[in-house]
């Protein structure tokens, strides 16, 4: 794969379009592959092993002067291919616990990151700059585990719940004419997080259709919306939150092809964030992103 870019007219780095150093091009390349084990123990029991390996192109950063690293030689505004390999060993279950359906599904995985990419703002010849850099090495590991099962002919209820650690194992981050900048937070993983739904089903009379009345609650611990929350960016700690959401089904109306729903979701309005913007190396300011407030809606849909 080619990546490129070329200054034009103009540009904001006082760069001549028709200097060498206007136009840079680098040839990247790497490989992708995924290998699985399966053994079906039973019709309704079966365990797993998949191995995949997979990379995110690197790329030319256009948000700083096109330059050359003096150490490393090549553009010095290159971020490198991302590799991932990783590794996942699951046990799967599809069949009935006594006379009630069940699904049953729990996996644990490791993924390392050479190279990862990540965003990161820091000032730069005396101007605030945000621009893409390879993290030597992130290293995440969890396990995740879900259910469903049909208590009764009118009761189900599921849940999921997952374990993530998730970090960086080599933390320093070379930029030139900067120095090495230390990365700590990893960002967007909340260590803990689960839902559970509970869905009821009204005893109407099949020629009025399907009701069911499901409710749906999911929470997480906290997460952070950089990579730097201990060094340069403090301030981009998000706290855990929960949520509940309601919605009323009734499908196939009066046996048509109608349905309808209504629906509440974060029914309490719980005021959280889910994200955030972090500038705060750059311009001093880092925003936080809030979730959804209390919303309530309506469905209609037709099948042709």
């Amino acid at each position: 794969m080619n990546v490129g870019i070329t200054q034009a007219a103009g540009n904001v780095f006082g760069v001549d379009p028709d200097s060498p150093g206007a136009t840079q091009s680098k040839k990247l390349s790497a490989p992708a592959w995924t290998a699985s084990l399966q053994y079906q123990i039973d019709p309704s029991n079966m365990v797993y092993f998949n191995q995949r390996g997979s990379f995110r192109s690197g790329n030319l950063n256009g948000t700083v002067a096109p330059f050359d690293d003096p150490v490393r030689g090549g553009p010095a505004n290159l971020f490198k291919n991302e590799k991932v390999h990783d590794f996942e060993v699951g046990y799967k279950f599809n069949g009935e616990i006594g006379s009630a359906p069940a699904q049953f599904n729990i996996a644990a995985y490791k993924i390392i990151v050479k190279d990862a990419q990540r965003a990161l703002y820091a000032v730069v010849g005396g101007a605030p700059a945000g621009f893409t850099v390879n993290v030597p090495e992130a290293v995440t590991k969890g396990i995740e585990v879900d259910a469903n099962i049909g208590l009764t002919d009118w009761l189900d209820v599921g849940f999921n719940m997952a374990f993530t650690d998730a970090k960086y194992t080599k933390t320093l981050v070379p930029i030139p004419f900067v120095g090495n900048l230390s990365v700590d937070s990893y960002p967007d993983s909340p260590k803990w997080s689960g839902s559970a739904n509970v869905v009821v089903k009204f005893p109407v009379p099949s020629n009025l259709g399907a009701m069911d009345l499901r409710a749906d609650f999911y929470g997480q611990t906290h997460t952070f919306f950089s990579s730097t929350n201990g060094t340069s960016t403090p301030g981009t700690r998000l706290d855990g939150y929960s949520t509940i959401a309601l919605r009323y089904s009734w499908k196939d109306i009066m046996e048509s092809n109608v349905s309808a729903a209504l629906f509440v979701r974060n029914l309490t309005d719980k005021v959280y964030h889910i994200s955030g913007y972090a500038l705060g190396a750059s311009n001093g300011v880092n925003t936080w992103y809030p979730g959804e407030p209390r919303t309530i809606g309506a469905e209609l849909s037709v099948k042709f």
